[in-house]
C-alpha cells in the first residue's frame, strides 16, 4: 500500500511512516499541499493523511483535488482535538475518516486506514466543495 502524508507534524509523520514501513508499505510526506498533489497524481496512493487545519483542506479545495486523483484514495484527516471544528468541517466536505493527534499506537493507525478505505471503496458519497454547505 502507498500512503501520502500532507502534514507538518514531524511526530505524527514519523509514527505513520514507521507503522506502515514496518509492514512493508510505502509512505511519503509533504508539508506543501501542491507538491503532495503533484506526487499523488503520478504515484497513485491508496491512502492520504491530510492535516485538516490547512486552510485549503477545511475550505474544501484540497479535498476536492484529492478526490479527483486517479483511483481516488481514502482520505484520512488529521487534527488536534483543540481544532475539532476544522476537522468536522473538512470531514463534511469529503474526508473518509478523522484521527486526532496524538495517535496512541500502531493499532490506531491500522484501524483508521481500514475504516477510511472501507468508506472510500463502498462509495460514501463525496460532496464537491461547490455543493457542500
Amino acid at each position: 500500500m502507498k500512503a501520502l502524508i500532507i502534514d507538518n507534524d514531524s511526530r505524527l509523520i514519523n509514527q505513520i511512516r514507521q507503522t506502515l514501513e514496518a509492514d512493508g508499505h510505502l509512505a511519503v510526506d509533504y508539508a506543501d499541499a501542491d507538491q503532495a498533489l503533484r506526487q499523488g497524481r503520478n504515484w497513485r496512493p491508496e491512502v492520504v493523511f491530510v492535516n485538516s487545519e490547512l486552510p485549503a483542506c477545511w475550505q474544501g479545495d484540497l479535498l476536492d483535488k484529492l478526490a479527483r486523483l486517479p483511483d481516488r484514495p481514502a482520505i484520512i484527516l488529521t487534527a488536534s482535538l483543540e481544532r475539532f471544528d476544522l476537522a468536522w468541517r473538512a470531514w463534511q466536505l469529503g474526508g473518509d475518516e478523522v484521527v486526532f493527534k496524538p495517535l496512541f499506537g500502531t493499532d490506531e493507525v491500522h484501524r483508521v486506514i481500514l475504516t477510511a478505505r472501507q468508506k472510500a471503496i463502498t462509495g460514501r458519497e463525496y460532496k464537491p466543495f461547490a455543493q457542500a454547505a
